[in-house]
């Protein structure tokens, strides 16, 4: 292909020069493992930005070219683009990477207006499943410092280390986390590691999760994961930490495994009303606090007394007297349906709003909103009801009890036939 100008008389002489900008076809560098999770963590490893090569120029079909006119003198007079060749490499952490445009900021009207109440989820991956650089790590916890602390899943793009560097410039503390058990050695070290980095302050970590719904996923058996929280445990204390090494999984996956909630310094469990296909949104914190109740009930029997104390001390051996903290709940602003369950951004407000109330330090009796919109029938209400008010509130000690899910969408997830069409919209900030 050529570029030609004709030269007109008693007129400026323009001249075109196309200048093609080439890619290279080296190979670029892998990104780094991802290990995914059905509902909130890290990106698939089934990124296919991983297999993609760049191609040599290709005029007609993938070039750009950038096309500059000027006058007889050589003075600039304009420029433009010719597009063809999609020039945009998918980003990788390997690389320096400017930060993203800054997201629309929460409206102060939301009902996710920060609250010392809560802690918040968050995951630190862009929406092709790349690391965040430092920078926009740092953005995103600056919408999040209002709250008690944040959590995260794993040790993938040192994330234990930016997040807890940006989290200690808002105050935050950061509830640490090892996805799996896969790399259980290597990824404890990483966490000991950022903290050191951090000046050892441990005080800015609230907990650390060995694992997040390794029984649910049929990823571990019980018996691995109090064997890896009890190892965790020792090897934490003797780097010096001494807070709260828990085992996270779903109320169902607990129910039928006593002995993880019985080893861990609480009771950790994943619980989102928006499974249930009987409870509608406003129902959301009455349905949690249930769910709250059965973990309390099971650790009051003999269900953990069989666990011996964690090695290295601190482990709470049986269950009767620990207290419950819900890690993950909250409501999706879009997808499909699950019978009564409808996502959307009125109903995702009005879950959250009910979450809120139904843990709060203060204020309502617990699951008192459960009522107004549950889609529960009345007996359902009232048992949910019932078992929150027979249990202490959130905070009654002090201590926070609920995690919403989740700070912003996750767009680098991916559906399956549970997730009814709604992974990455569960995001409660930012729209």
């Amino acid at each position: 292909m050529q570029w030609t100008c004709s030269c007109i008389s008693h007129g400026p002489i323009l001249l075109l020069l196309a200048l093609l900008l080439l890619l290279n076809s080296n190979t670029v560098p892998a990104h780094p493992l991802r290990r995914r999770r059905s509902s909130s963590s890290s990106p698939s490893n089934n990124n296919n930005n991983d297999n993609w090569l760049p191609n040599p120029l290709s005029l007609g079909q993938d070039a750009t070219a950038a096309l500059t006119w000027l006058d007889q003198s050589a003075n600039q007079l304009s420029n433009s683009v010719v597009h063809g060749l999609n020039s945009a490499l998918p980003p990788d952490p390997n690389f320096p990477q400017s930060p993203p445009s800054p997201s629309k900021p929460p409206s102060t009207t939301s009902p996710a207006t920060p609250d010392k109440d809560y802690g918040i989820a968050y995951s630190p991956y862009t929406a092709e499943g790349t690391c965040k650089p430092a920078t926009q790590i740092t953005h995103d916890l600056a919408q999040l410092s209002g709250y008690a602390f944040v959590r995260i899943y794993g040790t993938d793009c040192d994330q234990t280390r930016l997040v807890l560097s940006a989290a200690r410039g808002f105050g935050l503390r950061v509830f640490a986390g090892l996805f799996d058990l896969r790399h259980f050695s290597e990824d404890l070290g990483t966490i000991i590691e950022a903290v050191a980095d951090n000046s050892g302050d441990w005080g800015s970590i609230h907990s650390i999760a060995i694992g997040n719904e390794l029984l649910n996923s049929g990823q571990n058996t019980a018996a691995e994961v109090v064997g890896a929280v009890q190892a965790a445990r020792a090897t934490l204390r003797g780097a010096g930490y001494d807070g709260p090494v828990v085992a996270v999984d779903t109320v169902a996956a607990h129910l039928a495994n006593p002995g993880v909630c019985a080893v861990s310094d609480y009771c950790a469990a994943n619980c989102h009303a928006f499974f249930d296909d009987e409870v509608e949104a406003g129902g959301a914190g009455g349905f949690v606090r249930g769910q709250v109740g059965k973990l309390l009930e099971m650790m009051e029997g003999d269900g953990g007394a069989e666990i011996e104390d964690g090695a290295g001390g601190g482990g709470q051996g049986k269950g009767k007297g620990k207290k419950v903290v819900i890690t993950e709940s909250g409501w999706p602003h879009a997808g499909q349906a699950n019978g009564k369950a409808v996502p959307s951004l009125e109903n995702q407000r009005a879950a959250v709003r009910s979450l809120r109330e139904a843990f709060a330090r203060s204020g309502p009796g617990a699951g008192a909103d459960a009522g107004d919109g549950a889609g529960a029938d009345a007996d359902a209400d009232a048992d949910a009801d019932a078992d929150a008010d027979e249990y202490p509130k959130n905070g009654e000690d002090g201590e926070v009890g609920l995690v919403l899910f989740s700070s912003f969408d996750d767009l680098w997830k991916v559906d399956n036939g549970y997730t009814f069409g709604a992974e990455k919209f569960w995001g409660i900030l930012g729209h």
